[in-house]
């Protein structure tokens, strides 16, 4: 599977969410537009076209005051080694002993490596009331069948995501600024990460601030039967969102600005 396609389908199956594409794009609650990438049937990836204040629509926000941070990593084939500084690096590694910093290695196929920090998710506050309304619109022909319209956004004070284009991915970032040596954290701003080295990575953001990575939508759905209705988007093309979608974590996880995108190896 082409990376990208990867990326939204993990995400989503494993987080109940779409994945913004490109991850830098700024994505706002009330955003209308459609998902492109299907041949027949909806894709997976929001494109904007217009506002619901732009058409006319009110409608309230339900704020989250409770931040917390959102982490994945593809199963069995990505993992994430922490070097403190004075430590011996890895064979093979580009660190130095005098370096701090985190090595992450893909196996056999693309990956995903994605972590969010102090992230909150504002909702739309009564989307039954704003389904009424787009439906009475569409009855009288003006909403388009294919506008969908952004319910939900994850907005991340900061975050890294990572994602290989194939078998035998790696990239090494080497910390330049402050970090908890007894708490490494790859999304950590104050860490300053570098690149050191990376070799068959797609995607390269590194614990970039103000993120909006992952939404979710609400759109018209047609039925044979029966009146269309507004409902929720579901990712087309792979499993249904697992029921274990995880909650924020309160505290930071010892588990893990720079953009980079790039499909060769670019090792120094």
């Amino acid at each position: 599977m082409e990376p990208k396609k990867q990326y939204i389908a993990e995400m989503h199956n494993k987080m109940g969410y779409f994945a913004t594409w490109l991850p830098t794009v700024d994505l706002k609650l009330g955003d209308i537009g459609i998902m492109k990438g299907g041949i027949i049937r909806r894709g997976n990836e929001f494109e904007r076209k217009s506002t619901l204040k732009k058409q006319g629509i009110n409608f309230e926000i339900r704020p989250d005051k409770t931040p917390g941070n959102l982490e994945y990593l593809s199963a069995e084939n990505a993992t994430i080694a922490f070097k403190v500084e004075g430590s011996l690096p890895p064979e093979g590694c580009t660190l130095t002993k005098a370096d701090a910093g985190a090595i992450i290695e893909f196996g056999d196929k693309a990956g995903v490596v994605f972590k969010a920090n102090k992230v909150l998710n504002p909702s739309i506050e009564d989307p039954n009331a704003l389904g009424k309304e787009i439906l009475k619109r569409y009855n009288k022909g003006e909403w388009e069948e294919d506008w969908v319209v952004i319910t939900e956004v994850a907005q991340s004070n900061s975050a890294t995501i990572i994602i290989s284009s194939g078998k035998g991915g790696k990239i090494e970032l080497k910390a330049t600024g402050k970090i908890n040596a007894a708490n490494i954290d790859i999304a950590d701003v104050n860490a300053n990460f570098q690149i050191a080295y990376s070799k068959n990575i797609h995607t390269k953001i590194t614990a970039q601030e103000g993120l909006t990575p992952l939404f979710k939508a609400q759109g018209i759905k047609k039925i044979i039967i029966g009146a269309p209705t507004f409902k929720g988007l579901y990712y087309i093309g792979g499993e249904s969102p697992t029921s274990e979608i995880p909650e924020k974590i309160e505290k930071e996880v010892p588990v893990f600005g720079n953009i980079d995108f790039i499909r060769e190896d670019d090792s120094p």
